[in-house]
């Protein structure tokens, strides 16, 4: 009888953790972050240079920067050639970008200016092009 009791909570147990792994409510939405402009090896007239960006379940918010933090909610870090520019929204105009080739990167934070909470198996909360100023 001691056999049966065992394997009958085993198999709650990985019962239960299935519905609580499947389940959509219990499941956090993975934030994601994508340049959309400019593109990968795309030439751009300087020098002023604005670099778009597109969140996926993550709401970019310029009021809530220095604030406490939201799941979900929070600012773009934007990185031209390695200098920092905070900004909340969806875009940033460089400007006096010189001709030649620069690197973009966007890096999505918490309002607190924090790192996202990730796993190791979450993907990067960044994006990074290269492209050319004529």
């Amino acid at each position: 009888m001691e056999g049966y009791k065992k394997w009958g909570f085993i198999a709650i147990i990985i019962f239960l953790s299935t519905v609580i792994i499947n389940s959509p409510g219990m499941a956090a939405e993975q934030s994601s972050v994508k340049i959309v402009s400019p593109k990968e090896g795309e030439t751009v007239q300087g020098p002023k240079v604005k670099a778009v960006i597109k969140t996926e379940n993550f709401k970019l918010c310029e009021e809530c920067i220095g604030k406490t933090s939201k799941p979900g909610e929070g600012h773009a870090h934007f990185f031209l050639d390695g200098k920092l520019q905070v900004h909340g929204g969806d875009s940033f105009e460089f400007d006096g970008v010189k001709p030649g080739p620069h690197t973009l990167l966007v890096e999505i934070r918490n309002n607190d200016h924090s790192e996202l909470g990730r796993k190791p198996t979450d993907p990067p909360y960044i994006d990074v092009v290269h492209f050319n100023v004529k």
